[in-house]
């Protein structure tokens, strides 16, 4: 049994150990290509591999993360949707202590202080008994549309949104206010209008510092095999909505998304059916909107994704502190509380790692 971790440029030992696993999920946020995204600010991305005695294995993509103000010190993260996947066959606790005892030992020895993960809420239930002893909690819910034919799809929906779609495919419209949705191209033309829509939607709902994504971040994304680019609008208007969709085996997600201040009723709906209507042709059977701003299930955000007659279901993350007492000085060095418990008798509130809670403002 062994424990190796490549980075992500070892692309076809990478790919390799994915291939292993069960087809469904081969998500896109476990991709090699995917992981490289997210290598910015000193943070270098990561596969885990570990080959048991039996012949099963476990690999977990991992974002390795530099401290600030505290050289030589890591912790890691999922990038997105995360967390150890195995291809055998009933994932068990039994696997779940094996793999963790090699993955724990690494951390252990490559000064990582902690590790956080959010786990796909499609395959969680396996996962689940592969983090072993880490603190797993609820961490929101997200909406998720069956991809059945576009007419069921609308069925769902609630009577605004169905009102809308009527209205934005009323062929009596004149051109230059009907509104059409398209896959656009991936130049840096259209790169740049994404960017620009982006930043402004960001700006508009006060985002943090972290979802404000730069150009150059934006366009690795969009150029991304997995991903599809997508424009709502008019020749009056211009681009009202547009969204980065991203494709796995199983499921497909609407990434990120952007809109002009007042876009035209039935311009969102559109770029989600259209990217459903996509990204359905690629043999996937779901598309996760994502939850809201918060864990609040009063969140408007979320609120929003349910109208599209999706279902609502729970995301799991974990987390486990493998240094303690450097968990405690880098906190104690940051100002905040040690906002995490050893023990899983009181629950982590607060922002994980707390030491990090200043980059979530």
């Amino acid at each position: 049994m062994s424990l190796v971790v490549i980075p992500a440029n070892e692309t076809d030992q990478w790919t390799a150990a994915l291939d292993r696993m069960n087809y469904d999920v081969r998500d896109v946020h476990f991709t090699a290509a995917f992981a490289r995204t997210h290598e910015r600010d000193g943070a270098t991305a990561h596969l885990a591999i570990y080959n048991s005695a039996e012949g099963w294995a476990v690999i977990q993509p991992f974002l390795k993360r530099p401290i600030p103000n505290a050289p030589g010190w890591f912790d890691v993260a999922s990038m997105g949707y995360g967390g150890p996947l195995s291809d055998a066959p009933i994932p068990s606790r039994a696997h779940g202590a094996e793999y963790a005892a090699a993955w724990v030992g690494w951390m252990k020895a490559n000064k990582i202080v902690c590790e956080f993960c959010l786990m796909n809420p499609l395959f969680e239930t396996e996962q689940l008994y592969l983090v072993h002893d880490a603190d797993t909690r609820l961490e929101k819910s997200v909406v998720v549309l069956p991809l059945d034919d576009e007419a069921a799809m609308i069925e769902r929906m609630r009577h605004g949104r169905q009102g809308a779609i009527k209205a934005a495919r009323n062929p009596d419209q004149p051109p230059q206010i009907g509104l059409q949705v398209e896959a656009m191209m991936k130049v840096p033309a259209t790169c740049r209008t994404f960017s620009e829509l982006y930043d402004k939607t960001m700006e508009r709902n006060g985002a943090s510092a972290r979802w404000r994504l730069s150009h150059d971040d934006l366009a690795r994304v969009i150029a991304l095999a997995d991903a599809d680019l997508i424009f709502g609008g008019n020749s009056e208007s211009g681009i009202m909505s547009a969204a980065i969709i991203l494709r796995g085996n199983l499921a497909a997600y609407y990434y990120l998304a952007a809109n002009s201040n007042e876009p035209k009723p039935g311009a969102n709906e559109l770029v989600i059916l259209e990217a459903a209507r996509r990204v359905r042709q690629k043999g996937c059977r779901w598309l996760h909107l994502g939850g809201g701003r918060t864990s609040d299930s009063a969140d408007t955000l979320l609120d929003y994704k349910k109208s599209f007659g999706g279902i609502v279901t729970p995301v799991f993350s974990y987390q486990r502190v493998v240094d303690v007492g450097q968990y405690y000085s880098l906190c104690v060095e940051a100002g905040v509380d040690m906002a995490y418990h050893t023990t899983k008798a009181t629950p982590r509130v607060g922002f994980f790692p707390a030491y990090r809670s200043k980059e979530a403002t």
